[in-house]
This record gives structure tokens, sequence and C-alpha cells, in this order.
């Protein structure tokens, strides 16, 4: 995911946070690539 921007805590225990700052744009963006990242890994 941070080959297409978008950055994740490294450890398993750490939450994400959103903030007012992000918009709905942004987080349809982020969760479009996380089911592409998913797929991608699922399919090797």
């Amino acid at each position: 995911m941070l080959k297409r921007g978008v950055a994740l805590a490294p450890g398993p225990y750490e939450a994400l946070f959103p903030s007012l700052a992000h918009t709905k744009d942004v987080i349809e963006q982020t969760l479009e690539i996380a089911e592409e990242t998913i797929s991608e890994i699922t399919q090797k």
C-alpha cells in the first residue's frame, strides 16, 4: 500500500485514526487501494 501512497502503522497493535482532515474522497481512495492490495496478495 505504501507504493500506492498509503502509509499504515508498522505494528499489528497500532490503530488507524481518521481525522477531520480526511475527506470522503480520501477515505474511499484508501479503501480502494486496500482492496486492490488484498486482491494482489491473495492471488500470489
